[in-house]
């Protein structure tokens, strides 16, 4: 049987293969090139080393189509538009707990209008959910936020409009804390995208009550550069730290130019801004005043960059609307629910889930400790009442015999004075007999026996023990569909070792085989690869094995 095997320089069958099952286009291309690399390395060797590459290949690409379908769901997962941070836990009403939790999409807007379905808590990896009190939406002032603050002055704006929208900027700054970091670009006429005009603009860093200043001073003139004020905006803010980074965009128009062209956005269009803003994920506010706005431009703008738009009918309803825009960004969610922990002075863990529509999102943190409440007496209290009670069975076993010998006594000497009237003497043997027999024997004898008997059996220290098991296990086996950690890794150590083990059989299938190498151009046998063919004179050889 005849077996050949050709060896060629050209990988790029390999990195076309690659490209068809791409999870990550930058993790393929490296390891496309280290198998390039490979190759050219084993280019000149012989025999099962020169079928060595070959094997590899075919084991590297079975194990990237493998990974691909591994790693699809975990990319799917990572791109998920919702997260969840919990912010802190208090513990003071307890067994009453509060988690303060702020839920963003993917932009880093929160995400409002959620109520208590909307969320579940878990205690200590239990499987038990506790009861859910309340969930209230609240303003945090405590936020911090990076803001450019993008204000329309142009013509139009010309009056009562230019008053109210000034109103409007010194209420959205005082709804902010001396945290907030705050930029303002005020636009007409022409904007220049590389510096900033000390008399329009003030970038980030700088003094509220300086652009306070600022806002106090601006004048209405000029055309309207609406894509190149937004686009400068989101570029202001992509330069600030990821986070709660926004731009809030003002305008009562649309994009205009003056007739002799000196006025208007001149290097963004329409698409600019958004492009802009989806690169670096900042989330741009727009709100649209009057009739003669380009409301589909806002709306376009608010809504392809996670923002969200508002109109205004009236410039009365200015401030009213910016506020809106700081309120929904400082916006956490407070969670009220009932604790099954017990309350034993120590740390816990606490996880909360929350469900938008099909996507989830999850975050977890140790709080505590706990208040300590000694409900632990019982097992102490029951220990030492069965070490007490031999003591008290001792003393009935005396007290019965020192009592027949007191009663007989004073028996007789009541009998005989009686005597002569015959109806007491019956009357008194009758009564003693019964009395001293019956109550001290079962008292005694019943009380005792089952008190010790008891004790033991309840010693509370392993039930405890034995329940933490048990809940540990049934959330390890409950899982909710999410593969940990150690399973991806176990799929990905099977692949390797599925590849090694073709490798090896392979190897010890082809042990014996005789290696002769010939001449690639006209088939002529040569004594080593790489070597010049003697018939004619090429260098490049293939193997062949019989």
């Amino acid at each position: 049987m005849l077996r050949k095997t050709y060896q060629f320089n050209k990988p790029w069958r390999l990195t076309q293969t690659c490209q068809v099952f791409a999870v990550n286009g930058s993790t393929i291309s490296l390891l496309s090139s280290a198998i390039r690399s490979r190759i050219r390395m084993t280019r000149n060797l012989t025999g099962l080393d020169a079928r060595f590459p070959r094997i590899c290949r075919k084991t590297l690409i079975m194990a990237l189509c493998v990974i691909a379908i591994v790693l699809s769901p975990l990319i799917a997962a990572a791109q998920e538009p919702v997260t969840l941070v919990i912010d802190s836990v208090t513990v003071d009403g307890y067994p009453q707990t509060v988690v303060v939790a702020t839920v963003r999409d993917d932009f880093g807007v929160p995400i409002p209008d959620l109520d208590v379905d909307s969320f579940t808590i878990k205690e200590d990896l239990s499987a038990d959910e506790p009861a859910i009190l309340a969930v209230e939406p609240f303003v945090n002032p405590d936020i911090e936020l990076s803001v450019v603050l993008a204000v329309d002055i142009s013509g139009s704006m010309q009056g009562a409009k230019l008053r109210d929208a000034r109103r409007a900027a010194r209420r959205f700054l005082d709804g902010l804390s001396l945290e907030d970091d705050i930029a303002l670009i005020a636009f007409s006429g022409a904007i220049d995208l590389d510096g900033a005009d000390p008399e329009r603009e003030v970038a980030f860093g700088g003094d509220q009550a300086a652009l306070v200043e600022v806002v106090e001073t601006l004048v209405a003139d000029g055309a309207t550069p609406l894509y190149d004020s937004a686009f400068k905006s989101v570029q202001w803010a992509a330069a600030q730290p990821p986070g709660n980074r926004a731009v809030l965009l003002f305008t009562d128009g649309k994009e205009e130019k003056t007739p002799d062209g000196s006025g208007g956005s001149r290097i963004a269009n329409e698409d600019s801004p958004i492009r802009e803003a989806n690169r670096s994920g900042v989330p741009v506010f727009t709100i649209g005043l009057g009739d003669d706005v380009d409301e589909g431009y806002l709306q376009r703008l608010a809504r392809e960059t996670g923002g969200a738009y508002q109109h205004a009918q009236l410039s009365t309803e200015l401030p009213q609307l910016f506020a809106n825009v700081a309120d929904l960004l400082k916006q956490q969610y407070r969670i009220t629910y009932q604790s099954q922990l017990p309350a034993d002075g120590e740390a816990h863990q606490v996880r909360v889930d929350v469900k938008i529509e099909q996507h989830r999102a999850f975050d977890e943190t140790e709080f505590g400790p706990l208040p300590f409440i000694p409900t632990a007496t019982p097992p102490s209290t029951s220990t030492p009442i069965p070490t007490e009670t031999p003591t008290p069975t001792r003393t009935p076993t005396t007290t019965p015999t020192s009592e027949p010998t007191d009663t007989p006594t004073p028996e007789p000497t009541d009998t005989p004075t009686p005597q002569p009237t015959a109806t007491p003497t019956p009357e008194p043997t009758h009564t003693p007999t019964p009395q001293p027999t019956d109550t001290p024997t079962p008292k005694p004898t019943h009380t005792p026996t089952p008190k010790p008997t008891h004790p033991p059996t309840p010693t509370p220290t392993p039930e405890p023990t034995a329940t933490a098991t048990i809940v540990v296990v049934a959330e390890a086996d409950s899982g909710e569909g999410e593969m940990s950690s150690f399973t991806w890794l176990g799929l990905l150590l099977l692949v390797i070792a599925a590849g090694s083990g073709v490798f090896y059989w392979r190897r010890s299938r082809s042990g014996g085989a005789a290696v002769t190498h010939h001449c690639l151009v006209c088939g002529h046998e040569i004594p080593t690869p790489g070597s010049e063919c003697p018939s004619c004179g090429h260098q490049e050889s293939f193997s062949e094995q019989t």
